[in-house]
């Protein structure tokens, strides 16, 4: 996979283009190598802001090595609403074990403007 936390970060980066190209066939990116620049021409083609959610950030945490004494504890939790397939959101929460420099709790909503969501099948539609 990777052997220094660059290699690891240039990875993501290529998988997070990757699957944004292919999300977005029609998105002129004006800088494939470029994530901000490409994030940029997703935001301008959908007039939609969107969060990119990794859950495992405990592997970068881990293999950082210049800072072995700070830690930061955190958890994404998926919510659901009865005995729905798609959750209804995420609970994302974040401390820092050491100091009070990270402490957050947000929840983030599953919903997509132009999309209508069927949050107990599962099945989104996209509405004109």
């Amino acid at each position: 996979m990777s052997e220094t936390m660059e290699e690891m970060l240039e990875m993501l980066k290529n998988y997070l283009v990757a699957d944004l190209e292919e999300t977005y066939p029609k998105v002129r990116f004006r800088d494939g190598k470029n994530l901000i620049q490409v994030m940029k021409d997703v935001f301008s083609y959908t007039k939609c802001p969107f969060v990119i959610l990794i859950d495992e950030w405990d592997c970068l945490f881990r293999e950082y090595k210049q800072n072995k004494d700070y830690h930061v504890l955190y958890r994404v939790t998926p919510v659901y609403d009865g005995k729905n397939l798609l959750a209804t959101g995420v609970e994302i929460e974040a401390k820092s074990v050491e100091e009070d420099g990270v402490c957050f709790n947000k929840f983030i909503y599953n919903v997509q403007d132009n999309f209508e969501i069927n949050y107990s099948t599962g099945e989104a539609k996209l509405i004109q």
